[in-house]
């Protein structure tokens, strides 16, 4: 589940529309992965695509910027793009089928998402 969804997912997930029992585990959490220089974090549960770049724009606690991607387009309905308040961070948003293909060079990490006609939908450098 994601932690910081973006469609679809507001009300579970580990936001649960804002209920600090959720959002503080799932804060202690992140800033776990920033002490462990996380570069991203990929997880499902929504049916989209969606990159968004949790730092401390979204917590002030979150002490090094970490991708957040949500690869969800195997199917099912697809969830359209909620109104999150780090909806700001949001670099890439698709809800349609999708896969991603990682590649990495040494330290050079990039993500490319394709539809399945082969159609680019996003490509950033992660690292």
């Amino acid at each position: 589940e994601p932690a910081f969804p973006n469609g679809g997912h507001l009300g579970d997930s580990m936001y649960h529309n804002g209920d600090e029992a959720y959002v503080k585990p799932r804060n202690e959490f992140w800033r776990l992965l920033c002490r462990h220089k996380v570069v991203a974090t990929f997880c499902g549960h929504e049916h989209n695509y969606s990159r968004t770049l949790i730092d401390e724009k979204v917590n002030e606690t979150f002490s090094r910027p970490i991708w957040h991607i949500v690869t969800g387009g195997g199917g099912a309905p697809f969830h359209p793009q909620d109104n999150p308040p780090w909806r700001q961070s949001v670099k890439a948003f698709s809800p349609r089928r999708h896969y991603c293909i990682l590649s990495v060079a040494g330290r050079k990490v990039q993500l490319r998402v394709y539809d399945p006609a082969g159609n680019l939908i996003d490509k950033t450098d992660l690292k």
